[in-house]
């Protein structure tokens, strides 16, 4: 079982993608903005990301690296 992140502003598209993919066996997570999904993807491991390239609310291609990146390390 894979965690799967989807960012999308689109309610109906992330519905169905969520959807779909949870009946695989799955665990997704979905947020509406950049901000929430950097935030939710900062704070938990994910296996797989979907995101939106064209999101209203910020340039998407910007906030990769940070989706990507290591968790730091705990002190």
């Amino acid at each position: 079982m894979s965690n799967i992140l989807i960012i999308d502003t689109q309610e109906s598209f992330v519905a169905v993608l969520a959807k779909e993919i949870a009946t695989t066996g799955h665990q997704v997570v979905t947020a509406r903005t950049l901000l929430q999904g950097l935030k939710v993807a900062i704070a938990n491991p994910f296996d797989v990301i979907f995101l939106n390239a064209e999101m209203p609310n910020g340039r998407s291609i910007g906030v990769l690296p940070e989706l990507i990146a290591p968790p730091p390390c705990p002190r």
